[in-house]
């Protein structure tokens, strides 16, 4: 009896399952494409153009000077007040908040 059952149960399964349609992938489903990574330089902004900061062979004083032209006030303030790899924990929750406000206050 038991292997009636079980067989039953197995063989109506597969046929449930050859009867299920293949999950089709949705038409806006795109794979990531990296188009970051050109020969020689990378195009960290993604907008396809080499530019004076992304261009490995230009003097570092212009590639600083033209990545602080194209980054906004938040931003710089948020890199300034950004601990990379450093074995320091802010002291509360708003320094970094205070630390905005503070630079903002000076411009």
């Amino acid at each position: 009896m038991k292997n009636l059952i079980a067989l039953t149960l197995l063989l109506g399964g597969s046929t449930l399952l050859c009867a299920q349609k293949p999950a089709k992938t949705p038409a806006t489903y795109k794979p990531v494409k990296s188009e970051m990574y050109r020969k020689g330089w990378i195009d960290f902004n993604k907008n396809g153009v080499k530019d004076v900061y992304e261009d490995p062979s230009a003097p570092l004083e212009a590639r600083i000077e033209n990545l602080l032209q194209q980054m906004t006030l938040d931003e710089k303030t948020c890199q300034m007040v950004t601990l990379y790899g450093y074995k320091r924990v802010l002291k509360d929750d708003q320094s970094g908040v205070v630390a905005q406000n503070q630079l903002s206050d000076r411009t």
